[in-house]
């Protein structure tokens, strides 16, 4: 039950999100998204994780970023299984890899700045 109201909280607020900023999204081909597994996406904006959101779950994994997009990313670590981490951090490369074993679908946000 909580999973699935999840879910449904988080297509609502990322497709509200997204109508925000006056996006028309349109996905083609959806028999090749990722349903279990992992995506890579380099070099990924906020936006992006918004318009992806809107079609699909993901837990995200990407670096911790202070501020508002701190206070976001805060907020989406306790509703769902997202991983953050800092760079500088030797540690963070072992506790990211032992979190993902076991993990759904996986958007991996490589090089976010």
């Amino acid at each position: 039950m909580r999973i699935t109201l999840n879910k449904i909280i988080m297509y609502t607020c990322m497709r509200m999100l997204a109508r925000s900023f006056s996006a028309i999204i349109t996905f083609h081909d959806r028999q090749n998204r990722s349903m279990h597994g992992i995506c890579v996406a380099n070099h990924t904006s906020p936006a992006d994780v918004i318009v992806l959101g809107t079609d699909n779950c993901y837990a995200m994994i990407g670096q911790r970023h202070g501020g508002l997009l701190g206070i976001v990313q805060k907020a989406l670590a306790r509703c769902s299984e997202h991983i953050w981490f800092e760079r500088s951090e030797a540690n963070d490369r072992k506790l990211v890899s032992d979190r993902c074993v076991g993990a759904g679908t996986l958007l991996v946000l490589s090089d976010n700045e």
